[in-house]
């Protein structure tokens, strides 16, 4: 299995010990117990909602909270890429940074022109310093690791 589906699995399992739940309070226990560097209260709901929520209304919150975080899944530094392909940790950091756009590449683009020119066909991870970020997952359908 690969770091992208052993993520998703992960997230998928933990989703699934949250969303089983069947009461406002329980959603955001159960939310917290698996997220706890992202913690959620019931006035952080009704806050956004703008009345005491039901439970629908508390796991659409919830699950936009989880879909700012949908990045981790796809984000990787080379040393992680390197244990799980086995090979050396400064080969691989060489070949994503070939397959990377710097953060910033695209200030002076025009954005009229991704379209046509989409710069993902050129470069299908952005790099952020030393973290990786897997832009088109299915640009690397031969590599079990990423």
């Amino acid at each position: 299995m690969s770091l992208y589906e052993s993520r998703l699995s992960q997230r998928i399992r933990r989703q699934r010990r949250v969303f089983r739940e069947r009461t406002v309070d329980g959603l955001i226990k159960a939310f917290n117990r698996e997220y706890p560097d992202t913690p959620a209260t019931l006035e952080d709901i009704t806050r956004a909602v703008g009345e005491a929520p039901n439970w629908e209304m508390a796991f659409m919150f919830l699950q936009s909270y989880l879909d700012i975080r949908l990045d981790e899944i796809a984000t990787y530094d080379a040393a992680e890429v390197a244990v799980e392909a086995k090979l050396d940790q400064a080969i691989v950091r060489r070949v994503l940074e070939e397959l990377s756009l710097q953060s910033g590449a695209l200030m002076g683009a025009d954005p009229e022109h991704f379209f046509m020119s989409n710069p993902i066909w050129a470069a299908p991870v952005m790099q952020v310093g030393d973290i990786f970020y897997c832009v088109c997952r299915k640009a690397f359908p031969a590599i079990p690791t990423m």
